[in-house]
């Protein structure tokens, strides 16, 4: 997915809540719905870096305490 859809489908799952979001909490969802993309500073090393490591530990359910974390932080 690339970023606009990850925002797109942040933005749809908190419209398609039992009690749906809007306002800040839907900004943050959409906010948080990116963070698989954090990825993104690897570009500042080299685009072949970025391009070999993109979707990579970002995109899998190692970093799913972190992004847990993360939102519950926020």
């Amino acid at each position: 997915m690339d970023p606009l859809t990850h925002a797109l489908a942040g933005a749809a799952l908190g419209r398609a809540a039992a009690r749906p979001l809007s306002g800040r909490p839907l900004a943050l969802l959409v906010l948080l719905s990116l963070a698989p993309d954090a990825d993104i500073v690897l570009s500042w090393i080299s685009d072949v870096v970025y391009l070999k490591y993109h979707r990579g530990v970002t995109h899998s359910l190692l970093m799913l305490p972190l992004w847990i974390w993360l939102a519950h932080a926020l």
